[in-house]
Order: C-alpha cells, then sequence, then structure tokens
C-alpha cells in the first residue's frame, strides 16, 4: 500500500503522456468494490451526512466515488502533523493509532502509539504530536489504526493499509476488506482524508453490519506526505518550467509539477516562456537596443559599433556567419553552421547543471522561507524528511555528503564524499569555454558593444563554497566572480541574484510543512551567439 518514490521523465511526451493519464484515471476511475463484491462508497444518505455531502460543504473537489482510493495508506509525517476528527455517522466512540509500517505486508503491527486521547470529539484537533520526534518513530512510512472500545479497552478494529484487516475467503471475490477510503485534499497541501467504516464484524465470510458508507469516521490528516513526494524532479518541459516538485495522487500516482509557470518573455537570459528560446521575441528592450546575454545593449553596426573579426552583423547582432540563415528547433542552437542541442557533450562543475546550454546554480536567486532550496525548487529542512543514504543533516536544513557537514573548503572548491575538490574538476563548458573558480567562462559573442544596464544582466550571485554547496556565478553584465565565502566581487555584482532587473523568483513554502505553490528556478547566461541565432529562428 506505500507509495513508491517515481521521478518524472525527461522527455516531453512522457510527461505529457503521464498527465493524460492522470486525467483518465481521475474521470473514468472505478468504485473501490469489496470482496463481497459492493462498490463503495454507498451513496445513499439514508438521513446522515454522505461523503459527498462532506465534501462539497467543504469546497473540496473531490468526487467521493470515483475519487475513492486505497492509498496512498502510508506516509512520511513532517513536523507539523495533526489530525481532526472532521466527520461522525456513527454513535460509536472512536480513536486513533498510528504505527510504524512493519517488513510484512499482511501481519497486524504492534505496537500501536495513541493519537489523542479517546474518545475523541467531532471537529476536534485529535493529534498535534511530533511523530519524528517522538522516540518510537523509526524514521520510515506509518500507517494509521482506528480504535473501538469493546467493553475492555481501545483495540485495533481496522487499518489504513487494507491487507492488514480480515481476508474474507468465503466471499465471492475472496480478499481483504478494505475499510479505509482515501482522498487528497484538493484546497490543503500534504492534507488527505481518511474515511473509515468502523463496525468490527468485517471477518472471513461478511462485515456484517457495516453498510459501506464510509463516513462513520472520517479524519483529516494534515503535515504528511507519501513516499517520494516533494523532492526536486525534471517536468521535461523547457525553460523555467523545467524544475518542479513531485507530487503525491489519490491511487497511487506521483506526478512532477511545474514549480514555475510560462510567462511573458523578457531580456533577462531566462525563457520565460518555456518554449525552448532564451530571450526571444519583439520589444524586449528599449528603443533601438537589443538583448544580448540577457541585458539591452547597442546594436552592433558596420561603423562605431562592428563585431569583432570573424562575425558578422545581423539585424543589430554579432553572428557566426555559418549560422547566418540558419533556422534551428526550439532547444537546439547553432554551433558553427549546425543546429545542435545547447548541453550536448557539456559537463557542468560540481553542483551545477546544464539547463538550455549554459551551466548554472539552479538555487541562486532563489528565496525559501521556513525551507531549503534544492535544486531549483522550496523543499522541506532535512530534519522534518530524511536525507539519502550516504549524507546527513546539517543545522541549517541541508542534506550534504558525510563529513561535509563540518568542513570548510576554500574558494572555488567543493564538499564532496567529505573531501574539498576543485569544482571544476572534469567540467567541460558549453561553447567550450574555459572554468575559472567553479565558474564556466561566458563564450565569445563577437559583440563589441557594452550593456547598458537597461534590463538587468549585471548582477552576481552567492553561492555557499562549503557544506557540500554549490557555488555561485557572477552576472553577465557586470562580470562578477565568486569570492571567499561564496560572495560576488565582481564588478558591478550584487547578491540580488544573477538578473537584477527581471526580478527574483519567490517561493511561499512554509516553515514547517511544504508548499508546492509559488517555488521557483532560475535560468541564466545563455551562449550568446546561439542566443542570438535562435532569437531570429
Amino acid at each position: 500500500m506505500s507509495f513508491s518514490g517515481l521521478r518524472a521523465s525527461s522527455a516531453r511526451l512522457v510527461f505529457l503522456a503521464m498527465l493524460a493519464s492522470l486525467v483518465v484515471c481521475r474521470s473514468a476511475a472505478a468504485q473501490v468494490v469489496e470482496p463481497n463484491g459492493i462498490s463503495v462508497p454507498a451513496t445513499v444518505a439514508n438521513g446522515e451526512t454522505t461523503l459527498q455531502q462532506f465534501f462539497t460543504s467543504k469546497g473540496e473537489a473531490i468526487n467521493a466515488v470515483t475519487n475513492a482510493a486505497i492509498s496512498p495508506a502510508v506516509f512520511l509525517p513532517l513536523c507539523d502533523f495533526q489530525a481532526t476528527l472532521v466527520l461522525s455517522q456513527s454513535g460509536a466512540q472512536a480513536g486513533l493509532d498510528w504505527y510504524n509500517v512493519p517488513t510484512s505486508p499482511t501481519g497486524a503491527p504492534t505496537p500501536l502509539y495513541q493519537i489523542g486521547t479517546p474518545p475523541l470529539a467531532i471537529g476536534s484537533t485529535v493529534g498535534s504530536s511530533d511523530i519524528r520526534n517522538d522516540p518510537n518513530y523509526q524514521g520510515g512510512l506509518i500507517g494509521f489504526a482506528l480504535m473501538k472500545n469493546l467493553g475492555n479497552g481501545y483495540v485495533p478494529v481496522y487499518y489504513s493499509e487494507y491487507m492488514r484487516n480480515a481476508d474474507c475467503t468465503g466471499c465471492t471475490m475472496p480478499g481483504y476488506w478494505k475499510m479505509a477510503l482515501s482522498y487528497q485534499s484538493t484546497t490543503m497541501p500534504n492534507s488527505y482524508y481518511m474515511a473509515w467504516e468502523d463496525w468490527e464484524g468485517a471477518d472471513q465470510s461478511s462485515w456484517q453490519g457495516n453498510d459501506g458508507d464510509f463516513n462513520d469516521k472520517v479524519f483529516q490528516v494534515t503535515g504528511v506526505t507519501c513516499k517520494g513526494g516533494g523532492v526536486p524532479c525534471d517536468t521535461g518541459l523547457k525553460g523555467v518550467c523545467s524544475l518542479g516538485v513531485t507530487q503525491c495522487q489519490s491511487g497511487g500516482m506521483i506526478i512532477c509539477k511545474p514549480t514555475v509557470t510560462a510567462g511573458p518573455e523578457k531580456c533577462d537570459n531566462l525563457d520565460n516562456d518555456c518554449d525552448g528560446t532564451i530571450d526571444n521575441g519583439t520589444s524586449l528592450c528599449p528603443n533601438a537596443l537589443v538583448c544580448v546575454q540577457g541585458a539591452c545593449t547597442n546594436a552592433c553596426n558596420g561603423q562605431e559599433f562592428a563585431c569583432n573579426l570573424g562575425w558578422q552583423c545581423q539585424n543589430g547582432l554579432c553572428v557566426d556567419p555559418k549560422c547566418v540563415g540558419k533556422n534551428c528547433s526550439p532547444g537546439l542552437l547553432c554551433q558553427a553552421g549546425a543546429c545542435v542541442g545547447g548541453c550536448d557533450g557539456v559537463t557542468c562543475p560540481i553542483g551545477q547543471e546544464c539547463q538550455l546550454g549554459v551551466c548554472i546554480d539552479p538555487c541562486a536567486g532563489v528565496t525559501c522561507n521556513g525551507s531549503v532550496c534544492d535544486r531549483g525548487a522550496c523543499v522541506t529542512v532535512c530534519s522534518c524528511q530524511p536525507c539519502g543514504a550516504g549524507q546527513v543533516c546539517t543545522n541549517d536544513g541541508h542534506c550534504v555528503d558525510s563529513g561535509c557537514d563540518s568542513m570548510t573548503c576554500p574558494t572555488g572548491q567543493v564538499c564532496r564524499a567529505g573531501a574539498c575538490t576543485d569544482v571544476c574538476q572534469g567540467a567541460v563548458c558549453p561553447g567550450g569555454a574555459e572554468c575559472h573558480n567553479g565558474v564556466c567562462d561566458m563564450p565569445k559573442t563577437g559583440q563589441t558593444t557594452t550593456p547598458t544596464g537597461g534590463n538587468g544582466g549585471g548582477a552576481g550571485t552567492t553561492g555557499t563554497g562549503n557544506s557540500g554547496g554549490t557555488a555561485g556565478r557572477g552576472g553577465a553584465g557586470g562580470g562578477g566572480q565568486v569570492g571567499a565565502g561564496g560572495t560576488p566581487s565582481g564588478a558591478g555584482g550584487s547578491t540580488t541574484g544573477p538578473h537584477a532587473a527581471g526580478g527574483e523568483i519567490g517561493c511561499a513554502c512554509t516553515a514547517a510543512g511544504r508548499s508546492n505553490a509559488g517555488l521557483g528556478t532560475l535560468l541564466v547566461f545563455i551562449l550568446g551567439a546561439a542566443l542570438r541565432r535562435r532569437r531570429r529562428a
């Protein structure tokens, strides 16, 4: 019943097919069917509030029938775990316990740990316990058990994982009783509804007094995520839409959702409209200026602002003569007369990624309030979500390689596997440029004009340079370098991000949990000659 992590494909078609599959699953999903052949939840009111009526009253875009699922049934608890009894159409007194998911997929888990004090009252928050700091928590997935007083104290009657319930061997469709349905909230992040049947009669031959409406006890559980949820992923899209965060879906699917949506193109070295081309479009710069490497600058001409030797001026931009008249498809650029992928053959400096022909630190300029940036996405601090194998959690909330949490490396180096390593080691920069001090040099553009400062590109970025962090980049306009401690030292550099006038892509993340809305990533410093050729493609 547990979620398995799924990293989204980097191919656009696979990503779109996955989204289409999600739509089909949501629109045509069959009801959950019990071993006795009955589809649940039942929709007849019988004088009670149905699940659908409850969801509608809460403004949830949930179809109680088609969105019913038996997964997720287990979760990773975050730091702000809470559970609230939100609907009770049964007179029975009940409680809710949690358990560490055991290795056996069918055995009843022991021990169970109480959430709140039963009996639970409708509308009250019954659990604000920090499961992650509970000494009983073993660090993995947890499940839930519905507790009921049968005359000798509270005992578990059903589990969120259906295969831990009774196996109806005498039913027409033999199998385990599904006594908890899972619904993902459409209004709150990291929140699920768990709807239970609470009559304890489901056994090897029937479910006796259960009516299948699943409105007996409904809990809203917040501060949880599924295994594989909330981590950076590749959406398969272009530009600022390329990086995303995995999100859990009812029914067991994990999708990669972009953290930034497409917007109007600007002269800021970003592919704002996600069409695979940097700074393309009209009216990006005022007057007769042209956009070069994210900055508005004077156009080349045959006189005052001539191109360097070996370059040809066309429409105010200096281009490789071999690329004149060459139109490349989105995502490709012209080099020496051939359309190639901007990242073909590129190996970026350690800790950086190649995006549309440039090596970038995807967290440069991203602000995460109460959370940390990982590959351009704001994610929960590692004290609330475990690090991967071979990593440890630092005091600032980042996961780093073991041994790097107490190590400070000199400028131009970064800690990997407990040792300081030259950031440029093994780097093959775009356009054949060299790597210095952890930064790929700017490829030659042939442009002899100087930036006017009209549209950004003059700001440097702050690199971390230690504790397993990634080195920042200098700005295109000022030519900033990464100084000691990751501070930009180039002329004209600043700490406002790699595209000062273009604005900082912010992130509205919560301190304890995780928000999937408003996350940010930056793409900077595209190859100059290729950029100019692609703008006219």
